[in-house]
């Protein structure tokens, strides 16, 4: 942690930091004098300078105000920069600035993530890997790898990547949703898995229309006699389910109205359906009769499935 607090006093002692405000994210974990530390975001100053308001990021919102004399001395003189207006909070809207992030595989929905460009970041070591930066705090960055969520140190970083983070935290670089939102994951056992997804636009208006299950049931069968040889499908059943909410959306928000169509096939049929939709029917080694299975929206649309 002392590394930052340097940093950012260093860039505030050189000419260059003074003819720029520093920006700090406030995020961070603070240190006390006794020796203390706990992780919070800095909210705001009293008047004087001589309190500073946190965030616990916990349902109580704010503690109670911390003396700013009972931080360590390094930490003092960024306070100490914020009240003098030479060192400012980041207030860039879509940047994700919280108190921790997840590790490890991405959550199945990804509704209202808020994500910057794929672009390439480099590790100290020379290391380099595409990632879209998903969350921002003094000392860190949660990237998101693919599928993926992981958290870097700042200090590991290269200085190209620092010097863009800079800019993130000034509002020069352009923040916004990751693009596709995924619906639901699955696939068969024995095959490979998959997912489908529609983008955050699709999301809203498929949660604004609401269920409309003989829509798709056309839809279903119309695609069916499309792509597969006649008297080699056979329709079984249409399920109409609420996709989950998502952990991103707000809890008002409106959820599509989802339906998966189940086919039984056979001899042509199978082959047919391999070639139109590879994932969603049963695999070669797959045990029982054949089947198709389409995932389809309330206004008929026949949604791709990717490889996961």
């Amino acid at each position: 942690m002392k590394w930052l607090c340097f940093a950012v006093i260093a860039g505030l002692c050189s000419g260059q930091a003074m003819a720029e405000t520093t920006v700090i994210t406030g995020v961070r974990t603070w240190h006390m004098t006794d020796g203390k530390s706990r992780r919070l975001k800095l909210i705001m100053l009293t008047p004087d300078g001589k309190h500073a308001y946190f965030s616990d990021g916990k349902n109580k919102g704010q503690i109670p105000a911390v003396a700013v004399e009972s931080l360590v001395p390094e930490e003092r003189e960024v306070l100490e920069g914020v009240h003098s207006g030479k060192v400012t909070l980041c207030k860039v809207e879509g940047l994700s600035m919280q108190l921790s992030w997840p590790t490890g595989k991405a959550p199945e929905y990804l509704v209202g993530l808020q994500a910057g460009e794929a672009r390439e970041w480099k590790h100290v070591s020379g290391k380099a890997i595409q990632a879209r930066l998903v969350n921002l705090t003094d000392d860190d960055v949660s990237l998101l790898v693919g599928e993926t969520f992981s958290l870097v140190a700042i200090r590991d970083l290269s200085e190209a990547d620092r010097q863009h983070l800079e800019k993130v935290k000034r509002g020069n670089v352009t923040v916004a949703f990751s693009g596709a939102l995924e619906l639901l994951n699955g696939g068969w056992d024995k095959g490979p898995s998959y997912s489908v997804s529609v983008s955050s636009e699709r999301f809203a208006a498929l949660g604004e229309l609401g269920g409309d299950f003989q829509k798709a049931l056309n839809a279903s069968l119309k695609a069916a006699g499309e792509k597969l040889p006649e008297g080699k499908w056979k329709f079984i059943s249409l399920s109409e389910y609420t996709c989950s909410r998502p952990n991103f959306a707000a809890a008002d928000a409106k959820l599509p109205m989802l339906y998966e169509a189940t086919f039984a096939l056979e001899g042509t049929g199978v082959r047919a359906a391999r070639d139109a939709w590879p994932l969603t029917v049963t695999p070669v080694q797959w045990p029982g009769d054949p089947e198709l299975i389409l995932h389809v929206t309330a206004d008929g649309e026949i949604l791709k499935a990717q490889r996961q």
